[in-house]
């Protein structure tokens, strides 16, 4: 086993150690500890070494663990969940779960502490820094539900805002097609992708949240963002990240009966509840041209309504980005 992980387990406290033991704990060499520096620092892990070989971390990491992760699920979860992976490093978990769907058994989550090639909507890329976010895909097994793609999509975002909800964070807003926002600013979003076999569709709801992500990352994101720890300010401590991942997972296996029973229409009023376009004078960029109206909602299939002032438009995820006219 590659001793990279357990060495970042065990400088996650903070405290500086010095090489040798390091070694001893691991039971490896110089040779096998320097591989695996230069492995954590390939993944943007910032180590500092003294002059006799010691070894630590500018501050605390609060990694991820399955174990915790499982035993904070409610106990419905925990008997539906197939399995739980966590990777210090992959590079997308979607991509992983969409890889293996054809021979996985479902439920199944993947986690990981970083992402290589993370993907948000459109191709993008969404950056996960060390153990400073949440980086989740589920992977679930449907029959054909009412509604398309961009239907599940919408029911799985909005299940991510009302996980947040039960955690004490309130006010969660849900930005068409796929960001979850708080005070203005994206908290994250979500990235749905699926593949059908005759009747049945392996669907994976790929969800990205920043918990607390360093300032020089943020510079990354084209709009105004924020993370759980700024949202928690003077509210309590935010979540530890074993715990956010078990709410999410909780929130999206619950969701999946009653999407896959009813479609989009049942959760419609709830997620119009937290859209933070609806009613507002929006502009549609789309492959080509430019569309602008007022927000008038979603329809049954998830796409947003545009009123044009002539007619009302669809506009379906994929295709377009929706940015608010002054």
């Amino acid at each position: 086993m590659s001793p990279t992980r357990p060495l970042l387990a065990l400088l996650a406290s903070g405290r500086a150690l010095p090489g040798d033991a390091i070694c001893a704990r691991l039971g490896i060499d110089r040779p096998a500890l320097g591989d695996a520096v230069q492995v954590l620092r390939g993944l943007g892990v910032e180590l500092n070494e003294d002059g006799a070989g010691g070894l630590g971390l500018p501050g605390p990491l609060e990694l991820l663990d399955a174990e915790r992760i499982r035993a904070a699920l409610a106990p419905r979860s925990r008997a539906a969940l197939r399995g739980l992976d966590v990777h210090l490093a992959i590079d997308s978990t979607n991509r992983d779960l969409l890889d293996r769907a054809p021979t996985l058994p479902a439920p199944w989550a993947v986690l990981a502490e970083v992402q290589t090639a993370g993907r948000g909507r459109r191709g993008r890329r969404w950056r996960t820094p060390i153990a400073s976010g949440l980086a989740l895909s589920v992977l679930v097994r449907l029959r054909r539900p009412p509604g398309g793609p961009q239907a599940f999509a919408l029911v799985m975002s909005l299940a991510v805002a009302e996980a947040l909800e039960t955690l004490g964070l309130p006010d969660v807003g849900l930005k068409w097609p796929n960001d979850i926002v708080w005070g203005g600013a994206k908290l994250g979003g979500l990235l749905a992708e699926a593949s059908w076999r005759g009747e049945e569709c392996a669907a994976v709801a790929g969800i990205g949240l920043n918990v607390a992500l360093p300032p020089d990352d943020g510079r990354h994101i084209d709009q105004p963002w924020t993370d759980l720890r700024t949202a928690f300010a003077g509210r309590g401590a935010a979540p530890g990240r074993d715990a956010l991942a078990a709410r999410v997972i909780d929130h999206v296996l619950d969701a999946v009966p009653r999407f896959e029973a009813g479609g989009f229409e049942p959760f419609r009023p709830a997620f119009e509840a937290r859209s933070t376009v609806s009613g507002r004078r929006v502009r549609v960029l789309r492959e080509g041209d430019v569309l602008d109206g007022r927000a008038v909602g979603v329809d049954a299939d998830g796409a947003l309504l545009v009123d044009t002032g002539g007619e009302v438009a669809r506009c379906l995820a994929g295709d377009v980005s929706v940015r608010a006219v002054p």
